[in-house]
């Protein structure tokens, strides 16, 4: 399988660095979403990775997503190699691509949404939402919203 497999938290994830393709069989992952995948194939702030949810299969499309300025480069390089350890995550949420429809302006939007239903961080995650630069309004009509989204990628009318 391409990607990288990693293991954070005692769970497994198959890790994407920057520019890498999604094997074929990746597409067919719950959750998979096209524009996703190609918004953040190289992504200063994402990295794209399938995970399970209680069985190996199937795979799960979601992303890893950092707001702290962490050079991602460097930490593909680590993964590459192996050298990587479960610091180098430390600021990380895990999150899912999801359409949503701004109730104040009816916007669709297309965004990365927290998945506070994983147990990845489970234990550090109130402290890493606290840490994270969330998006905190529809990027249409500028109106707050109380979704836990990290990234815009794609806003619609």
């Amino acid at each position: 399988m391409a990607g990288h497999t990693i293991s954070l938290e005692g769970r497994e994830l198959v890790y994407f660095a920057a520019g890498e393709d999604l094997p074929e069989n990746g597409h067919c992952a719950i959750g998979y979403d096209p524009a996703a995948d190609e918004a953040f194939r190289d992504h200063e702030r994402v990295r794209r990775v399938l995970g399970t949810l209680i069985h190996p299969t199937p795979k799960v499309f979601q992303a890893l997503h950092w707001s702290d300025g962490r050079d991602l480069r460097l930490l593909d390089s680590a993964v590459k190699s192996g050298a990587y350890d479960e610091s180098d995550f430390d600021g990380a949420l895990l999150t899912e691509a999801h359409m949503v429809v701004c109730l104040s302006c009816s916007a669709a939007t297309r965004v990365l949404l927290v998945d506070a239903g994983q147990v990845l961080f489970h234990r550090t995650l109130p402290e890493r939402l606290r840490s994270h630069a969330l998006v905190a309004a529809c990027p249409q009509c500028q109106v707050p919203w109380t979704l836990r989204a990290v990234e815009v990628i794609d806003a619609g009318a």
